[in-house]
């Protein structure tokens, strides 16, 4: 449930709510959250209702995705080269391989371990292979993370009190 309320709040504020008046009312942005929110949980209730489905299934299906996803761009956070296209190719590398596995692999747990390492085995590739070949200068807020480690001197703005 608090998942599908993220995504309905993201969906609602980024998407829609930027797309239209950027100065609307707080309850029309609220409103177009909750209709979001109903229409999601009304396309799980028809997919859930339209088979029969497996909770423990569902349960490895997601840790499965969550680790060629998620654990990949913590990775990536830490490797100092990668940057917002890196981790975006890695997330969908990740995800891809995984979904491929799932699809075309047995359905066992084994099957599902083995689509969660190799998703994220490949998603991590993708992204530092990515970072390495890819130029391009560093990100604004990257040279002001290095300057605040690093001081050279005024950071932000000169001292006025010397």
């Amino acid at each position: 449930a608090a998942g599908l309320l993220a995504a309905a709040v993201a969906l609602g504020n980024d998407a829609i709510h930027r797309l239209r008046d950027k100065s609307a009312l707080t309850s029309r942005r609220l409103a177009i959250v909750r209709a979001i929110l109903l229409a999601s949980i009304f396309a799980c209730a028809l997919v859930c209702s339209a088979r029969e489905l497996d909770s423990r299934a569902l349960i490895g299906v997601s840790l499965a995705f969550s680790a060629a996803g998620l654990a990949p761009l913590m990775v990536l956070t830490l490797w100092p080269r990668a940057r917002s296209r890196d981790a975006m190719l890695a997330l969908v590398v990740g995800l891809g391989t995984a979904e491929t596995m799932l699809v075309y692999g047995e359905g066992t747990v084994r099957g599902l371990a083995a689509a969660a390492v190799v998703g994220c085995f490949a998603s991590i590739v993708a992204g530092v292979l990515s970072s390495l070949i890819g130029g391009g200068d560093r990100s604004a807020g990257y040279r002001f993370v290095a300057a605040v480690w690093r001081p050279d001197g005024d950071v932000v703005a000169p001292d006025k009190g010397a």
